[in-house]
Order: structure tokens, then C-alpha cells, then sequence
């Protein structure tokens, strides 16, 4: 053999021996390659999991709907063509507990040449719904301007966050829901008159008085004091007066409509009675069906009743102590449109011509009203009361604004149309559910 056909023989034996070793340097290139893939479906699983883990608990409903839209959140957050074929995905509900598992298989690119097709990951997670209480008031506009579809989609907004809260319960043990409907006066309850002064001095004709109030002079209007220190309310008494409110032309008889809110008398414009803080949801269902669009706007007067509401003291007493550790309260307050004061409607703060607010000029006094409403929502969070502000097709800046530093930061002021309540509602009993990650 000649000296050349031993050296073409050697780089022969070497290129085998090359292509030989090169194998398992491919496989563990195509091992990182290939891991790296499944570490990325694995963290896409435990994201999409919590993430429809937590939506699912803001939610109350059946297990059925709860299994349907934890599927959703899942899909959602989990978008088809990414890395990983998901399956398994497996809610399970027990009690205030809730467990998410998943998996998902990776194809191999590498790996296939040692007959590995595919890899699976797997992952899980707990999500804890707090059993902290809630005490919750809905101060809700029922002035004339909500009449029609704003009324209806109100309605149906309010109903979904009381079932949101309460889920399929009837009742709760660490929930509590106020409701004030405020127009230009607010309706505390014929029930609470040991805390109206005499409405005995006052000519009813055929009907009585409906549990409408005046507001209290500065600065009590704006407070939660007692009856000693701020003293007791007014009764609300619209007189009869040159419109023929509720005598005919000739004064000789009465024309009083004795309906809730009535559109003659002496409780003309009183809207429904408040409901004070209940853990039963028919009662709440109920007061919210009984809503009516009547009479003009004082937006603070809704505000301070709420905290009336919601506060421990006289003369509503169901709520919670502030301070207490195992209870968070909020207020949600919504209205569609501006403080209005006029001398043709006789409101808590009497006609614009009597002077109540210190003024005869419709701007000043609407200002005024303003800044009572500034007040009560200070006073409010200075309580660690949690203020959600609403503002229905609200074009005027100065209200927009207003109603945005009354909630207890930006994120919790929503400006709507009235098609878009039901959301914003979801989205507040969402936030109102206290969930926490557990693990």
C-alpha cells in the first residue's frame, strides 16, 4: 500500500470518528433547545391558571358557572398558536378555596432524533376568597333625568352587584347592603321618626308624612353627629304654592298624589325609602326594583346619608365599628348629572329664593352644594371608608372632576354611559371580593 492511499485512509477514519461524536453534542443542544421551550409553556400555564384563578374568585354563581368561566378567563389568557397544547385544566371549588391544576405538552424539535415527541409540564395554584366582612352602601341617583333607559340599566347594574356579592346565597354572614335612592331630598323611613322633629304641625290633607327630611344647617349637613350635638332633622314638607302643588285652582279640595315618589303633595318628589344595612338579598332586590326617576340633584345629600348608613351610629346603627379589623366598608355613589338648586322645586335645602345655603343665586348656591359634597366625601375617608365614584354621560368637567377626587383614589372613579353600568358594577364587586393569591 502506498503512502498516500494510508494518509486518504487515516482522514477517512477521522472524518467517522467526527461525525460519530458529533450525536450527542446535537442531543444536548437539542436538549437545552427543546427544555427551554417547555419552560416557557410551563410559565405561559401558571400565569393563565392564577390569572383565571382570580377572576373566577371574584365571582359568585353555581359550580357550573364558575367550571364555565374559568374556562374562559383560561382561553383568554392562554391564546391558541403560542408554545404548549394545554388540557386538563381542572377547577376545583371547597368552600372560600380554590385549586387550579393544568397541563401541557411541548413538541420536540431535537429531541425526536433520540424518539422523544414531546414534553409535559403541569402546573397548579390556590386562590384563598377572604372572609374579611363587608359593610357596602349604594347611594343611588333617582333623580328625573334617570327616567327612561339610565333607570333600566341602573337597575340591572345595582341587581348584578348585590348577586355578585351574595352569590346563590340568600343571605351572608359577613356581608352587609345599604341602599340610599337621593334626588334633591333623601327618604330615611317613617320608621325613624324619634329622630324628625314634630310633622304634626304640618297640614297633610289626605295623606301623611312619607319619611322625607330636610337637610340640617351648616356644617351639620355635611356630618355624622348626633342628634344632640347637630340636632334632629325636618321633616320634608313641599307646601302648597302658586303652581297648585296640591289644592285645585280654588282651593277647595285636594289633588295629592299619594304615590312613591308623588307627583302632588306634600311629599312631592320624595323617592323610596333607604334601606338600611341588611345581609338579605331579596329585601335589597326589592328596594332596587322599587326605584324611581323623580325630582332634581343634590348629590351631597346622597353621600352623607350614605355614611349615615353605613356608619355605626344612631340613627342607623347596623354598621360595623370603624376600626373593626375584620370588616372593610365602602360606598359606592352614582349620578348622571349636576348639583342643581332653582326656585321652582322645593328641595331639603328649601327653594333657591329661601336662602338655605347662604345665597339667592342659582350658580353660587350650586357651588355650594359642591363643596358640601367635598366635605362629606373627606369626612368619609378620613373614616377609611372606601369611596367608588360613578359618572353617567356627566359632561361638565367641574362635576367630572368633582366626583373623581370624592372617590378614595383615581382608580376607583369611573365615567360611563348608562350601557356601560353593568360593567363598571362587575368591575367594583370584583374589587370589593378581597382575593389574594395563596400559593
Amino acid at each position: 500500500m502506498s503512502d498516500t492511499s494510508v494518509l486518504r485512509s487515516r482522514r477517512g477514519n477521522v472524518a467517522v470518528m467526527f461525525a460519530l461524536s458529533a450525536v450527542p453534542v446535537l442531543v444536548l443542544a437539542g436538549l437545552a433547545v427543546d427544555f427551554g421551550q417547555a419552560y416557557t409553556a410551563r410559565a405561559r400555564l401558571a400565569s393563565a391558571l392564577d390569572a383565571a384563578g382570580l377572576a373566577v374568585g371574584s365571582i359568585q354563581g353555581s359550580e357550573a358557572e364558575l367550571q364555565s368561566r374559568f374556562q374562559q378567563f383560561f382561553l383568554a389568557n392562554y391564546a391558541a398558536g403560542k408554545i404548549g397544547t394545554p388540557y386538563d385544566i381542572v377547577l376545583t371549588v371547597n368552600g372560600n378555596q380554590i385549586n387550579v391544576s393544568g397541563k401541557a405538552d411541548v413538541e420536540t424539535s431535537f429531541l425526536k432524533l433520540v424518539g422523544v415527541d414531546k414534553l409535559t409540564v403541569g402546573s397548579s395554584g390556590e386562590v384563598i376568597r377572604e372572609t374579611k366582612g363587608l359593610d357596602l352602601v349604594m347611594a343611588l341617583d333617582n333623580t328625573g333625568s334617570m327616567a327612561g333607559n339610565k333607570m333600566t340599566q341602573l337597575k340591572t347594574a345595582a341587581t348584578d352587584l348585590v348577586n355578585i356579592l351574595f352569590g346563590s346565597g340568600s343571605t351572608s354572614e359577613t356581608l352587609l347592603i345599604g341602599m340610599v335612592p337621593f334626588s334633591d331630598v333623601v327618604n330615611i323611613g317613617t320608621g325613624q321618626s324619634a329622630y324628625v322633629t314634630s310633622t304634626a304641625v304640618y297640614d297633610w290633607g289626605p295623606s301623611a308624612w312619607a319619611g322625607c327630611v330636610a337637610a340640617r344647617s351648616a356644617p351639620y349637613d355635611t356630618d355624622d353627629s348626633s342628634i344632640g350635638s347637630g340636632g334632629k332633622w325636618a321633616p320634608f314638607y313641599w307646601k302648597d304654592d302658586s303652581n297648585n302643588n296640591w289644592y285645585d285652582s280654588n282651593r277647595r279640595r285636594y289633588t295629592i298624589d299619594n304615590a312613591v315618589p308623588s307627583s302632588k303633595g306634600p311629599n312631592k318628589y320624595c323617592p323610596p325609602a333607604l334601606t338600611p344595612l341588611t345581609n338579605n338579598k331579596t329585601t335589597l332586590l326589592n328596594a332596587i326594583s322599587a326605584m324611581q326617576p323623580a325630582g332634581n340633584t343634590h348629590i351631597n345629600l346622597g353621600a352623607v346619608w350614605a355614611w349615615r348608613v353605613i356608619s355605626p351610629d344612631p340613627p342607623f346603627t347596623e354598621g360595623h365599628e370603624y376600626d373593626d379589623p375584620k370588616h372593610t366598608k365602602a360606598v359606592v355613589l352614582m349620578t348622571d348629572g349636576d348639583n342643581t338648586m332653582s326656585n321652582s322645586v322645593f328641595t331639603a335645602y328649601a327653594y333657591l329664593s329661601d336662602g338655605k345655603l347662604g345665597t339667592t343665586n342659582s350658580s353660587t348656591a350650586e357651588s355650594r352644594l359642591d363643596d358640601r359634597l367635598t366635605t362629606v366625601c373627606d369626612n368619609m375617608k378620613a373614616k377609611g371608608i372606601v369611596v367608588y365614584t360613578i359618572a353617567v354621560e356627566v359632561t361638565n368637567s367641574s362635576t367630572i372632576n368633582l366626583l373623581r377626587s370624592c372617590a378614595t383614589d383615581t382608580g376607583k372613579y369611573f365615567s360611563a354611559s348608562a350601557a356601560d353600568l353593568t360593567a363598571v358594577f362587575h368591575t367594583i364587586g370584583g374589587a370589593l371580593s378581597n382575593l389574594r393569591l395563596a400559593k
